[in-house]
């Protein structure tokens, strides 16, 4: 059977809980809509590849990792005055669009996007959070593994003559 490893394809089904496994639900997947990945490409936090490396389908997991082997700790610098001429809408569009708890995608200077979490908008700034936001949080997974594939060799998809 196969083993998770570099390059194999994964299929993996999981329950992720906040702070402990009996803690709140954040995420759930089923067997229909499982998390497909591709081992080892640095799509996945590295920590929670590092908990599955080795297993087989039908192999069942549970392991938490704290914010530092997931999105980091929670840092109030991220929590940004913006300036509301940046926020080219007008009337009800600016409105909606700065929503508290409104996600938005903000460019920087150099062009890089972030992504960042309306907080408060006041008459000259709005207040963001630009923290991801899983920052600072325990994540708690219980699932199984479905599906492991071995990894695709270069030779397979040539074809000879």
């Amino acid at each position: 059977m196969e083993k998770i490893r570099e390059g194999a394809q994964v299929k993996v089904s999981y329950r992720l809980h906040e702070g402990s496994a009996e803690g709140p639900l954040i995420q759930e997947t089923g067997s229909g809509e499982p998390l497909e990945f591709v081992f080892g490409t640095g799509r996945m936090l590295p920590a929670f590849e590092a908990a599955l490396e080795g297993m087989e389908a039908g192999a069942r997991f549970r392991f938490c990792l704290g914010p530092e082997e997931a999105y980091g700790a929670y840092n109030p610098d991220q929590v940004i005055r913006v300036p509301m001429e940046l926020f080219d809408r007008t009337g009800d569009q600016k409105e909606k669009l700065l929503k508290k708890g409104n996600f938005l995608t903000l460019s920087d200077q150099n062009g890089r996007q972030h992504i960042g979490k309306v907080l408060e908008a006041g008459e000259d700034d709005v207040t963001m959070d630009f923290n991801h936001a899983m920052a600072g949080k325990t994540l708690c997974f219980e699932g199984e593994v479905l599906e492991v594939k071995a990894p695709e060799s270069p030779e397979a998809s040539t074809v000879t003559h």
